[in-house]
């Protein structure tokens, strides 16, 4: 009813106009396969060199797991077991240390639980598990920091939970924070 009102130049600038929408319309909905698509394909990308790293942090959590075993049967290497004289020293000494290697590699420690400490020959067990917020590069240098370091540690549980992908037509963070859940093993002397 307007339109009628209106020159004859205006209504077909109005009509050029509602075509050009239309049309950039289907575009976008045509082409948004393509981009979620392109998408898949740098978080795929990203995914894969994450396991190139992890592929080798396995071989080195291998040949450590066997050197801390080595180390604990043959000589008893008082300086690769958990410090304390108790217990309780232990697992303290355990945390402050677990802490301190997440805090420097910018992951950040949810929770901290003791578990129940396991007793064999002349060696106790200590075990934590620990709730971790942090980034796909912050896991693989905290793994590699607890088995790596010293005392000798041992991942003996782990859990990685990542949040769910985002809506289309937002633009994926380039690493995810992902709630990981760690279950630390180290020895000390039995009391």
């Amino acid at each position: 009813m307007m339109l009628r009102r209106q020159s004859p130049l205006v209504r077909r600038v109005v009509a050029v106009l509602l075509v050009l929408v239309l049309v950039g319309s289907a575009l976008a909905v045509a082409l948004m396969p393509w981009y979620r698509i392109d998408q898949l394909d740098g978080r795929e990308a990203a995914t894969e060199r994450a396991l190139a790293g992890e592929a080798g942090t396995e071989s080195l959590r291998r040949a450590l797991s066997e050197e801390r075993e080595t180390l604990v049967a043959n000589g008893r290497d008082r300086s690769s077991l958990l410090p304390g004289t108790t217990v309780g020293l232990a697992a303290a000494e355990l945390q402050r240390y677990a802490a301190e290697v997440v805090a420097s590699h910018g992951g950040r420690l949810r929770s901290s639980l003791v578990l129940t400490p396991k007793t064999a020959d002349d060696l106790t067990f200590v075990s934590l598990r620990l709730v971790l917020d942090l980034e796909t590069p912050a896991l693989r240098d905290i793994l590699l920091a607890l088995e790596a370091g010293s005392p000798l540690l041992q991942i003996t549980r782990m859990s990685v939970v990542a949040p769910p992908a985002g809506r289309a037509g937002q633009p994926a963070d380039r690493w995810q924070t992902l709630q990981t859940t760690l279950d630390v093993q180290g020895a000390m002397s039995t009391p």
